[in-house]
């Protein structure tokens, strides 16, 4: 800038001497630090990539807390940071198809087809986010890979895992009796003992079953079950 001419405001120009002058560095304050560090396009997709999962684990574990506390979080620093960037919300609506994809994959079990759509789909979505001038304001590849390809395939194992325990038969309580087999100590006509799980129980029958019978238990009404003579798939299955 040595000796470069500049035109003041009122239309003056003058000629800039700075030989010898004092250079004074201005530092970032703690705000404007931690402001920049959120504005940085890779920190924000990262940020809303682990609040969705976070997200994710409290809703399948209500009552953790902790999960759902870092998901608010993360997600609300995420919005904040993508509210001042130039942000394409078809590159949101990328990550969020993403998302449906990983829990169909749970639900279909289509060996990976649909887990390796939602990484592609994520990953998209991540280097279109922020649509800035110059690459170096966009999410970079290694980040949105780093972050997809992980989160894809703990997402979908998560929702496996959830969907799998939903499905499984009650096997606790008086609820694990129904569909259990057993055998009628004394004649059902309708009622009479039978014998599950090594108790004996009162039991009231469809039909009349003479005693020393198989039955199945349909039903559990308080301290009686409810029981039918047991069906021969359900004898090989027992014997199985």
């Amino acid at each position: 800038m040595q000796g470069k001419p500049v035109k003041r405001f009122n239309g003056q120009t003058v000629t800039l001497n700075l030989a010898g002058e004092p250079v004074h560095d201005y530092d970032m304050t703690l705000k404007e630090r931690i402001l920049a560090y959120l504005m940085d396009p890779n920190v924000a997709f990262i940020l809303l990539a682990v609040g969705a999962l976070a997200l994710y684990a409290e809703f399948n574990h209500p009552g953790a807390v902790v999960p759902g506390v870092v998901g608010v979080i993360f997600i609300l620093l995420a919005v904040f940071a993508l509210n001042l960037l130039p942000t394409r919300f078809a590159a949101l609506i990328l990550i969020l198809v993403s998302f449906v994809l990983f829990a169909l994959e749970a639900k279909l079990a289509t060996h990976g087809i649909l887990t390796i759509g939602g990484i592609v789909t994520l990953t998209l979505g991540g280097l279109l986010l922020v649509d800035a001038p110059i690459p170096q304001m966009r999410v970079h590849l290694l980040t949105a890979l780093a972050v997809s390809i992980p989160l894809g395939v703990i997402t979908a194992f998560l929702m496996s895992i959830a969907i799998r325990a939903r499905r499984n038969k009650i096997v606790t309580g008086m609820q694990g009796l129904v569909g259990e087999i057993g055998m009628a100590q004394t004649p059902l006509s309708p009622q009479g003992k039978v014998f599950v799980h090594g108790e004996l129980w009162d039991a009231i029958a469809s039909a009349n079953i003479p005693s020393g019978q198989t039955v199945v238990v349909r039903q559990v009404d308080g301290l009686q079950l409810r029981v039918d003579p047991a069906p021969a798939r359900d004898l090989a299955r027992t014997s199985a």
